[in-house]
């Protein structure tokens, strides 16, 4: 859930400096562009990723939709042109953190361990609160001449991050021949 809302709330924080740094100030339309096409698209594909977690195991689908965000990502951190950004931006709408932010609650709600209401809101809470600090220090790396483009690599590391731990809990799962994780 962490790499789901750091990921999301990074992208969405810098992505308008980062095209203007790019491309110059006159990008800064398509950067909106990038961001209404994916805030909208996933908002629209978290329904369908919620849909999903009724037949397929919550880390499957946190593997494939970060296994597919991981090289979109990458690509965005240095697009060709502000358009190849907005058209890479429909795909990665589609398997962005925020997109799949739903499959992470239910993720809480299923685990083991206390109240699902205290696993839930800090799946919400917690992760939200983890991605205001990680902007924050994202504000102030440019002070030390670190390029928004490496911010964005993170970010990219942090999908690749939740297909590792998603990996590690299927095979747990496997072991221990369980379908938790699953409504």
């Amino acid at each position: 859930g962490i790499c789901f809302s750091v990921g999301s709330g990074l992208f969405i924080s810098i992505l308008s400096s980062h095209y203007e740094l790019l491309f110059g100030p006159s990008s800064r339309h398509w950067s909106g562009w990038v961001l209404m096409v994916m805030g909208v698209s996933a908002s629209v594909s978290s329904f369908g990723w919620s849909a999903l977690s009724r037949k397929y195991n919550f880390f499957t689908l946190a593997l494939v939709s970060q296994l597919c965000a991981f090289p979109l990502f990458a690509l965005m951190a240095r697009p060709s042109t502000p358009f190849a950004g907005f058209l890479l931006a429909i795909p990665l709408s589609i398997v962005t953190p925020a997109a799949i932010h739903p499959v992470g609650v239910m993720l809480a709600r299923n685990a083991a361990g206390s109240t699902q209401a205290m696993r839930t809101s800090l799946m919400i809470g917690g992760t939200y609160g983890m991605s205001s600090v990680a902007i924050i220090v994202a504000g102030l790396l440019p002070r030390y001449n670190i390029s928004s483009a490496y911010i964005i690599l993170f970010i990219a590391a942090c999908s690749l991050t939740a297909v590792i731990l998603a990996v590690w809990q299927l095979l747990v799962l496997r072991k221990k021949g369980g379908r938790t994780g699953k409504a």
